[in-house]
């Protein structure tokens, strides 16, 4: 069992919450263990579960308050997922404001995501782009209830965050969190105009969009807004993550090509745009089992990018500024490894859910 695990997922790739839990189990079987330093992994665990609790029990509170599933009924209500998400780039327990601050944020992507691309005529889309764009209120009169709904949300968020970040002087922060939701917008944007259009792309077009479109560079940013004083994360460090640097388009790139390949034989609705694959196959004229070989061949690629950047990092503390690219990347192989458990929660994303926040380890 703990071979295969090492197989599906190398530890490089793994979620460090889960690897950590898993290996208590293989700890308590060595007959060389030290009980003591097992009691304490245990105690520990558990005790940052129970963190885990409180965070996510009042963002429940938040998410029901906000009550934007039940005026977007067509959006996914995809709360506890998002919160599993935030627990890879933000997994240290001192990390409770980053988890809270990606998950509100992430959350309010997927409903973004869900407008563009699943309810929202062009007609609507295009000002309500413009509205985020230009933060303009009166652009509010020229479109629908259901989307006005969604901004006041947003700004709303961006209120709670500002003033919790204001008592220590990082304001700043803000100017680059509406930067990547503006990006992130135009991106969605551009997407839904080409699947309006029935237009095909090449698919190095196509990358340029979709790998803003699946979030990372965005959520790299996100993952930052609410680092604490220890993380020592600056000013500089933010205009380097926003400028998309090497590591953060590689695990973009990771999240984009994993994501297509398991979307790959879904259902499309009428407008949806083709994907990166199917892209890359009609370019080349080549068949689906050739065009995954390539894509997992783009991925290790990117994978060996995103090592390198770690091992040669000099500017930016690893741990808080550049580690957050490689477990966003890592978040993806957890979750997508077999198949899109994020749409499809209900078997491997609700059992490491359970271990991770639900079910203490017995002591």
């Amino acid at each position: 069992m703990d071979i295969g695990r090492a197989l599906d997922i190398p530890l490089r790739r793994g979620m460090e919450r889960i690897q950590a839990r898993q290996y208590i189990d293989v700890y308590e079987r060595d007959e060389k263990r030290c009980d003591e330093l097992l009691e304490l992994a245990k105690l520990d665990y558990n005790r940052v579960q129970w963190l885990l609790q409180k965070e996510l029990k009042d963002l429940s509170v938040w998410w029901k308050d906000l009550g934007l599933i039940k005026k977007l009924s067509f959006a996914r209500d995809r709360l506890v997922e998002c919160y599993f998400w935030s627990l890879g780039p933000c997994h240290e327990p001192h990390q409770s404001r980053s988890r809270r601050v990606f998950t509100k944020v992430i959350v309010l992507f997927s409903l973004m995501d869900d407008i563009y691309d699943v309810h929202g005529t062009l007609e609507e889309l295009i000002p309500f782009n413009n509205v985020i764009q230009r933060r303009d209120m009166e652009g509010m009169k020229q479109i629908p209830e259901y989307m006005q709904v969604f901004i006041h949300a947003l700004e709303g968020t961006y209120k709670e965050i500002e003033e919790e970040l204001l008592v220590e002087g990082n304001s700043y922060r803000m100017g680059y969190l509406k930067e990547v939701v503006k990006r992130l917008s135009g991106a969605y944007l551009q997407e839904a105009t080409w699947g309006f259009q029935k237009y095909v792309p090449s698919f190095k077009e196509h990358l340029k969009v979709s790998l803003q479109t699946c979030g990372y560079p965005s959520l790299h940013c996100v993952s930052l807004v609410g680092a604490v004083a220890e993380d020592n994360v600056t000013k500089d460090a933010f205009d380097w993550v926003i400028s998309v640097p090497r590591i953060t388009l590689s695990s973009a790139t990771v999240c984009r090509l994993l994501d297509d390949i398991h979307d790959l034989n879904q259902d499309k609705e009428e407008r949806e745009m083709i994907s990166t694959v199917e892209c890359y196959m009609s370019e080349r004229g080549i068949s689906v089992e050739a065009a995954l070989s390539e894509f997992r061949k783009m991925i290790n690629n990117a994978w060996k990018n995103i090592n390198e950047e770690l091992l040669n990092a000099s500017t930016f503390p690893v741990a808080a500024v550049l580690g957050p690219a490689h477990r966003l990347a890592c978040m993806m192989q957890v979750i997508y490894n077999n198949y899109d458990s994020y749409n499809h929660p209900a078997g491997e994303m609700k059992d490491k859910i359970a271990m991770l926040v639900v079910d203490p380890v017995p002591i």
